[in-house]
């Protein structure tokens, strides 16, 4: 890798040891031969099988790569550490279970850098199951409802957008909740929001909790963080900027 990598790619990695080697082989070799100047850091998150190992070696051999161990634990947690490494002018982030085609990670990758939006994601038009569809489609309307958001897809990854626009983000969650707070605070900052359509591929490996009970807790979360003082004052921060 010649000098400073463009994009950056964090990889949130849990309990993975028999399939990541595998995920992050075929993603690195398509950004290679897409002749992206890239960086993988995998973001190890409180493994309790080999996969921290497995990081470790793959690391070794690949000088694209960086392990970095989380500290705050969760999805998000390992994302937010990852980003404190990040190099890149543009970061991206995503589930490292296979789900997602590289391909789409070059896509999103070109239409950001060509300034089609400042956020480009993908979005799942045909969903795995009648439960999930239900799940996805009542989360999307109820976030449309209280925040005003107007994304198809909230959760879906890849996410993609310039390293600089961290620090106005100021992203805290440590659970998968950070992809809602992220479009959130995106549309309260106008930033645009370009979504390419993708179909996802199957599992690698690990498997999905989504049900009832994960939409009921993410309705929950939205209320709270609605109302909450943290979310209040950072509005109130961000106001106070673009008014001095």
């Amino acid at each position: 890798m010649k000098g400073i990598p463009v994009l950056s790619v964090v990889l949130p990695i849990h309990n993975q040891a028999g399939f990541i080697q595998a995920v992050v082989a075929e993603i690195d070799t398509y950004l290679r031969s897409a002749k992206v100047n890239f960086e993988l850091i995998l973001a190890e998150n409180g493994s309790r099988d080999e996969t921290l190992t497995i990081l470790r070696r793959i690391a070794h051999n690949n000088p694209r790569a960086h392990v970095v161990v989380a500290h705050k634990r969760g999805f998000g947690g390992a994302i937010i550490d990852g980003w404190a490494h990040a190099r890149g002018e543009f970061v991206c982030h995503m589930t490292s279970t296979g789900q997602i085609d590289p391909k789409d990670i070059v896509r999103c990758f070109k239409a950001v850098f060509s300034k089609k939006g400042d956020i480009v994601k993908i979005y799942r038009p045909i969903r795995e199951s009648i439960l999930r569809k239900i799940v996805s489609r009542t989360f999307n309307a109820v976030a449309r409802i209280l925040f005003g958001t107007r994304v198809k897809d909230i959760n879906s990854c890849p996410k993609i957008f310039r390293r600089e626009l961290l620090p106005l983000l100021n992203l805290k969650f440590r659970d998968s909740f950070i992809d809602l707070e992220l479009i959130v605070k995106a549309h309260a900052l106008d930033l645009s929001i370009v979504e390419l359509p993708t179909t996802l591929r199957e599992r690698t490996g690990g498997r999905s909790y989504t049900n009832f009970r994960t939409l009921f807790e993410f309705l929950r979360n939205m209320f709270r963080y609605r109302i909450s003082d943290e979310f209040r004052q950072w509005k109130k921060t961000i106001h106070s900027q673009e008014t001095t």
